[in-house]
C-alpha cells in the first residue's frame, strides 16, 4: 500500500523576495577630524531584511565602546582617533545576494590658528601687518573682511602668496578698527577678528627724559 504522502507530487522550495541593494552610497573617501564622530552609511534595501557586516583593513570588524554598527547597518565611530583611519568595507547580505561598497577614512587634526593675539598695534603712516596664519593639513582658502566687506587687493591693501597676510600700507587714522579672516577647508569654516589700534607719529607718546 501506498504512503499517504506519495499522492503528493514532491516541490522546489522558492525564495521570493530581492537582492539587497544599497539605499545609501558610500563615499570612496571620507574625512574627520580627530575627535570628531562620524558616520559611515551602509543602509540597503532586499527582501528578506538584508544583514550588515564591516570589514576593517580586509578584517572584520571588532566592535567596541568607539566603533558599533547601527541598527540601520550604518559605522558610527565616536570620538575618532588617527588610529581608526584606513579601508572600511560594508557587506549587505539575504538569501538573495551579497553586495559590498568600500570607503577610505582619512583623520585630520583640526586646523587652528598660529596666533592667537586679536589686537595690533602700529604707527600713523606705516605700514601694519595683519597676520591669519593657520596650521592646517588640508588646502585653506582665506578672506578678509573689514565692516562686513571683502578686502581686495589695491595699492594699499596687500596680500601675501596665501592670503595669510594683509599688509596696509601707509596708514592712517581711518584703518583702525576690526578686521576679520575667514579660513575654509574641505571640512571646516573658522574666523578671527583683529583689532587694529593706530598710534600716534612715533615719539609723541614717549615720557620725556
Amino acid at each position: 500500500a501506498s504512503k499517504a504522502g506519495d499522492a503528493y507530487p514532491s516541490a522546489h522550495l522558492t525564495i521570493v523576495g530581492s537582492s539587497p541593494t544599497f539605499r545609501d552610497v558610500l563615499p570612496s573617501i571620507m574625512s574627520a577630524f580627530s575627535t570628531q564622530s562620524i558616520e559611515l552609511p551602509c543602509s540597503a534595501l532586499g527582501s528578506p531584511q538584508p544583514t550588515y557586516s564591516w570589514k576593517f583593513q580586509g578584517f572584520p570588524l571588532r566592535q567596541t565602546s568607539q566603533v558599533k554598527v547601527l541598527q540601520s547597518g550604518s559605522l558610527y565611530i565616536s570620538r575618532v582617533e588617527f588610529k581608526h583611519a584606513g579601508k572600511y568595507t560594508c557587506s549587505a547580505t539575504n538569501q538573495k545576494g551579497v553586495i559590498n561598497q568600500s570607503t577610505i577614512l582619512k583623520i585630520y587634526s583640526p586646523t587652528s590658528f598660529v596666533s592667537s593675539s586679536t589686537e595690533a598695534y602700529q604707527k600713523l603712516g606705516l605700514n601694519a601687518v595683519l597676520s591669519c596664519r593657520v596650521t592646517s593639513e588640508l588646502t585653506t582658502t582665506i578672506t578678509w573682511r573689514q565692516a562686513g566687506s571683502v578686502i581686495t587687493s589695491t595699492s594699499n591693501h596687500v596680500f601675501s602668496s596665501s592670503n595669510d597676510e594683509l599688509t596696509l600700507k601707509s596708514i592712517n587714522r581711518s584703518d583702525s578698527g576690526n578686521y576679520s579672516c575667514t579660513v575654509v577647508t574641505s571640512l571646516e569654516t573658522i574666523s578671527r577678528t583683529i583689532q587694529l589700534f593706530v598710534q600716534d607719529v612715533p615719539g609723541s607718546d614717549r615720557k620725556s627724559g
